[in-house]
């Protein structure tokens, strides 16, 4: 196998450091950056753009996701992406039992971590966007504020965060996204003050001097970069990465509003902002003696003025300090440094400040109450860990000392979840294993931590024992940690410097302990902080609250960071964690060069050659016994279920022989390599669509024998009707006649007579012998019968039994529209045996709601007190089981639960208890199980549902708060009296309904309102008086409009030669005809699938899936290919949703396309959202497939 067409190194041949080199070369030498070791990803940064982020990239990984999720079998593997990590996370949250996940991406500075975490926000909230966008576009507006204010160019990255972050994703069992939040570590404010050479200060600086107008830049006072001495002291201006500060402004300020900050706030933040560059150029000159003053000059004058604090309040400020003598405080002055040194401070805790709030301005935009949540369960996270990488500069002070003890713990969590906790449940499981040695840097993690002769512990006591400083810190190093550690090390000429050297995980370091006590400090005196709590600013003193001092509180900066790294150690601890190790391939920047001895040097470090050995030997999937027994046991012949061992060699045999074996049995789990794990999980969902099938095979046998014994009983009932008619006319006629004769006297008609009668008697006398003989074949068949009914429900029953056992265990993932109408039949069912049941004409059945609407509208019954349906909406329903549906029926049951009313309310519900059920309904997660009552035996399609809406009626949902313009221009016809659809202009598609609109058409109905003999303007003012309402319009065509679409063919000839009567009846046998009558829509009956099927077409399908034509001398489309992917595809299992060729698409969403016309027909599929409801008419040779297709569902 070629080295670049390895994407998991755990398929090397040859697992070693330099086969790994090569492959990691090759492949970025061919741009394919990310590569898989096992579990672990490895993400090399190209430092320049490349096209791996695209939408249709995005798309694929989506569709790969769901398919994995649903364990469907995968055609073809998508190569490693840090998509793919973000998609696992998301879609292993949600497995039950769920588990909170977390992303830790980690890497020396400059390897590419903030990129990687900004892709992995795209994808994830991408995924939720649709629930959810506005929550989504808030969390990435985050980034370019947190970029802006935390990022800074350094001589390893040209956007290095000099802070660190954790990110938090809220979501709802439902898979929506809730809400997030953002915590922060360490933020370097040493850089705000001084930079290295060849670094710049926070990009916001330079932002905001390039990117903001003239007009203010004159109101801050503000001139050129080069003006301020907090953004010259690196010498570096510009960004070396091709990014312009002046474009980076507007998007900041764009976030900004984007998360809901006013521009009140924006000014704020920029006012302290530039007041913090003036603060950097003020100076001071000696006075009497040591002593320090302000000297005044532009820059004091418009600091002060920003900051809204008198010169001289802050010349006192900053220039003395208060020292406590016993009892006493006394003033005393500061020298010129020492008067620097505070300046700075002050300039530092402004800012500080600034960034605090911003963050939590931030996660206040994205915060959620308990009232936003839609479901009861408990929500899930997935936090994303951007922390501060490795660093090694010139000179590395307290904050490369934090920084690094941060990614070594981030380390020994990584060594603890790939290697330590793997391989010691291979032992504690018995599941032989060959140890695989790792690094392991808890020695360096205890050389920090220890007390009381830890780095942090020795650091904290020279902070606070007299006359403490950084040559006794360098010092006590060097004698006590140096002693006892050998990860700390320190030269004699290192001691004379105050130096020390610590050997890191990632490489050895040399730390200068200068400064290291003032930082650590971490405070302003409170004369300073005094000062600017007498600012008339109010958003200056917000940032500076006065507090009561807790004595436990931690008070030194390397306390309050191991209080929280802690925290976020906890955290990540309880979750399932995802590793991303991102490499830098040069330390020049550069595009397309790879420096082999650095990115050795990095794997090396890492452990990915490590990782790499486990991953190749080791089980990545794991289960239980029990839970192994009860999910695949459907799967193990009876002999082989007694024991998990019988079960798990049974399986092996299923494929080739490998080393190791694809299953091994521990003492308290199976563990299973993928390939194995994929191929139960699709014989599995086989299996369960097999105990479908048998299901609907035996209920289709029983539904066809009980129609045929009612047709015998109805024939006979029929005969005995027919011959007491006879009788009874015959004897009347006879009576008549004699009555006449006797009257008359004549002899010869009474003999006459008399032989008629006699012939005519023996007739009826035969018929009603024949009458005698069919009523007792009749209770002959009605005794056979019922005796065959008892006999079916048992078999029926048992077979159900059989059958819900092997489908107890299928479990649709996903949740979305499969095509299963396994209810659709049982109504089927219910409702034909409820015509049987003449002495009881209370039935239930139930019908099942896949996706989108229902178009259903429930009130209260009078009589039972529970939800009926008051009104159906067909021309808005996407509802496939609609037509079972009648108005007046009254809900029961959804999903299986009673719908009772609350237990105060005596049984019965009212317009306001109602509510609740009716939200409840619309947020529950689809398909949604109904069960309803009807009070009339009828069945359904004799019936009409559409409440009084004839063939020429449609309806259009508005929303007005969703759709402010109905995009529509009425006048007033003074002939059918009604508003007429004057002109319609650019319409969104999105309005239920509206593509079916025509220029001419009537408005007759609004909200059930008559429109009839009203004024233009009483109708508009009606429109424009909803508010944010709903509203549903009635329209109805106009003749013109009604001959055309039923006229005009998709190619745009005309059927007038061919096709003038529309509205043919449905014979049982069709043998030319593709169209039913337009005057009694629902006198077909829909669910017979002999001749009519549908097909939902969602947003997870890519396409239809088929390809139709026009005929030539019929109206209706007809299939002529069916496609391996689409809607069509996805339900090819059901077997009375298969699309046969010659197919007629005769409906959409209820709609004949004969009422509609192709036109609207082509834009429903085209524009409107899905999901779309689509109904076709068999072609008379596919007629017979449709009982092989049911007999061939048990083979």
């Amino acid at each position: 196998m070629l080295a670049g067409a390895v994407e998991d190194l755990t398929s090397l041949v040859q697992l070693d450091e330099a086969s790994i080199l090569a492959t990691l070369r090759a492949r970025f030498d061919a741009q394919a950056i990310y590569t898989s070791t096992g579990a672990v990803l490895i993400a090399m940064n190209p430092f320049t753009p490349l096209p791996l982020y695209g939408h249709e990239v995005k798309a694929r990984y989506m569709q790969h996701g769901r398919k994995r999720a649903r364990g469907e079998r995968m055609e073809s593997t998508l190569p490693p992406h840090i998509y793919a990590i973000a998609d696992r996370a998301y879609r292993e949250m949600h497995t039950v039992p769920g588990r909170d996940q977390s992303i830790l991406v980690s890497g020396e500075s400059g390897a590419g971590k903030t990129e990687t975490t900004k892709c992995i926000l795209n994808y994830v909230t991408a995924l939720t966007s649709e629930s959810s966008s506005d929550l989504a576009q808030r969390v990435l507006e985050s980034n370019p504020i947190l970029e802006a204010f935390g990022n800074a160019r350094t001589n390893r990255n040209n956007n290095s965060s000099r802070f660190g972050k954790f990110i938090r994703l809220e979501f709802e069992s439902i898979g929506s996204l809730l809400g997030a939040s953002i915590s922060t570590y360490l933020l370097e404010r040493v850089r705000l003050v001084s930079q290295a050479k060849g670094e710049r200060n926070y990009h916001i600086f330079y932002e905001l001097l390039r990117g903001a107008s003239s007009d203010e830049l004159h109101a801050l006072g503000l001139t050129h970069v080069e003006d301020y001495k907090y953004l010259n002291s690196g010498q570096c201006y510009d960004r070396r990465d091709g990014v312009d500060d002046s474009d980076q402004f507007a998007k900041t300020r764009h976030a900004m509003t984007a998360i809901g900050m006013d521009a009140s706030e924006q000014h704020d933040v920029l006012q302290l902002i530039a007041a913090v560059l003036h603060l950097g150029n003020v100076t001071f000159a000696k006075k009497d003696g040591e002593a320090s003053a302000l000297q005044h000059d532009a820059d004091v004058a418009a600091a002060t003025a920003l900051l809204g604090i008198d010169a001289s309040s802050m010349e006192k400020g900053v220039t003395t300090k208060k020292i406590k003598a016993g009892g006493d405080h006394i003033t005393t002055s500061l020298s010129v440094l020492e008067a620097a040194t505070t300046r700075d401070a002050v300039a530092k805790a402004i800012y500080a400040r600034v960034f605090d709030w911003l963050v939590e301005r931030i996660n206040e935009s994205m915060r959620y109450s308990s009232s936003t949540r839609r479901t009861v369960t408990a929500p899930r996270f997935i936090g994303v860990v951007d922390i501060f990488g490795f660093e090694i500069f010139a000179t590395n002070s307290l904050e490369q000392l934090c920084i690094n003890f941060a990614n070594e713990k981030l380390q020994q969590l990584f060594a603890k979840y790939v290697f330590e906790m793997e391989q010691k449940e291979y032992a504690a499981e018995a599941i032989p294993w060959t140890f695989v040695a790792y690094p392991n840097n808890d020695a360096c993690v205890v050389m920090f931590e220890a007390r009381p002769t830890g780095l942090f512990c020795l650091l904290d006591e020279q902070c606070v024992i007299p006359r403490g400083n950084d040559a006794q810190l360098a010092a006590k190093y060097a004698d006590v940690v140096a002693k006892r550690h050998a990860h700390l090390a320190t030269t004699k000429l290192q001691q004379a410097r105050a130096q020390f050297t610590i050997a890191h995980y990632a490489g050895a370091v040399v730390y200068s302990a200068d400064g290291f006590c003032d930082k650590n400090k971490d405070h302003v005196h409170s004369d300073v902080l005094a000062f600017l709590r007498t600012s008339s600013n109010a958003f200056l003193v917000s940032l500076f609250p006065v507090v009561a001092a807790e004595s436990s509180r931690p008070t030194s900066l390397t306390a309050k960071f191991q209080v929280q790294l802690a925290s976020l150690l906890t955290v990540l601890n309880a979750t399932a964690p995802h590793f991303v190790r991102c490499i830098k391939p040069n330390d020049e920047l550069r595009p397309r060069v790879l420096d082999a001895a650095r990115v050795a040097e990095q794997l090396r470090c890492s452990g990915i050659l490590e990782a790499a050995t486990i991953a190749r030997s080791g089980y990545p999937i794991r289960m239980p016994h029990a839970t192994f027994v009860h999910t695949y046991e459907c799967l193990a012949p009876r002999g082989a279920r007694d024991s998990v061992a019988a079960m798990v060699a049974h399986f092996v045999r299923l494929l080739p022989l490998t080393t190791p074996p694809h299953a091994q049995v521990g003492r308290t789990k199976v563990f299973l390599l993928d390939g194995l794990y994929r191929l139960l999980v699709g014989l599995r969902r086989l299996r369960a669509t097999v105990a479908e099938r048998v299901i609907h095979r035996s209920l289709a046998q029983y539904v066809v024998r009980r129609r045929q014994r009612r047709e015998r009983v109805a024939a006979a009932l029929l005969l005995q009707a027919f011959a007491k008619i006879v009788v009874a006319k015959t004897e009347r006629w006879r009576r008549a006649r004699l009555a006449r004769v006797a009257a008359g006297g004549n002899k010869l008609t009474k003999a006459v007579l008399s032989i008629r009668f006699h012939t005519w008697r023996s007739a009826v006398q035969a018929l009603a012998l024949a009458a005698a003989k069919a009523a007792q074949a009749l209770a002959q068949a009605q005794a056979q019968a019922q005796a065959e009914a008892r006999a079916q429900a048992q078999a029926l029953a048992q077979a159900e039994a059989d059958a819900a056992a092997a489908a107890a265990n299928a479990v649709d993932d996903d949740g979305t529209c499969d095509g299963t109408k396994t209810e659709s039949t049982r109504s089927s069912l219910d409702e034909l045996e409820s015509e049987d049941t003449i002495t009881s004409p209370i039935i239930e059945y139930e019908i099942v709601w896949e996706c989108g609407r229902l178009g259903i509208h429930f009130s209260v019954d009078n009589e039972t007190g529970r939800p009926k349906v008051d009104r159906i909406h067909t021309t808005l329903s996407q509802c496939a089981d609609l037509h079972f549906v009648s108005c007046g029926d009254v809900l029961v049951a959804m999903n299986g639960y009673a719908i009772e009313p609350p237990p105060n309310n005596g049984q019965r519900f009212s317009n306001a208890t109602i509510q609740p059920v009716i939200e409840r309904l619309g947020t529950t997660a689809k398909p949604v199980r109904l069960r309803l009552m009807r009070l009339s035996a009828d069945p359904p399609f004799l019936r009409t549902t559409l409440n009084g809406l004839t063939f020429d009626e449609y309806e259009v949902l508005w929303q007005r708060n969703a759709f402010p313009s109905l995009s529509l221009d009425f006048d007033y016809d003074p002939v059918k009296k009604y508003p007429r659809v004057r002109s319609i202009a650019r319409i969104n598609a999105k309005i239920p309904g509206i593509l079916s609109v025509r220029n001419g058409d009537h408005l007759t109905h609004v909200r059930d309102v008559p429109t009839y003999n009203k004024s233009l303007q009483h109708t508009l003012w009606e429109l424009n008086q909803r508010g944010s309402s709903t509203t549903i319009l009635r329209f109805q065509r106009t003749e013109h409009n009604k001959h055309e679409n039923a006229d005009r063919l998709s190619t745009g000839d005309s059927l007038t030669e061919f096709w003038r009567n529309s509205s043919i009846v449905l014979s049982p046998e069709p043998s030319k005809q593709f169209s039913f009558g337009p005057a009694d829509r629902w006198s077909w009956n829909p669910s017979d699938e002999k001749y009519w099927y549908h097909i939902m077409w969602t947003d997870d399908d890519d396409s239809l899936g088929i390809s139709m034509r026009q005929p030539r001398l019929r109206f209706y489309l007809e299939v002529t290919s069916i496609k391996t992917t689409g809607a069509a595809y996805r339900q090819r299992h059901h077997p009375m949703r298969q699309v046969g060729l010659g197919d007629a698409w005769v409906c959409v969403n209820h709609q004949d396309i004969r009422h509609i016309g192709h036109d609207a027909a082509f834009r429903y599929l085209r524009e409107a959202p899905k999901p779309v409801l689509l109904t076709f008419q068999r072609h008379p040779k596919n007629m017979g497939n449709v009982a092989g297709r049911r007999s061939r569902v048990s083979a």
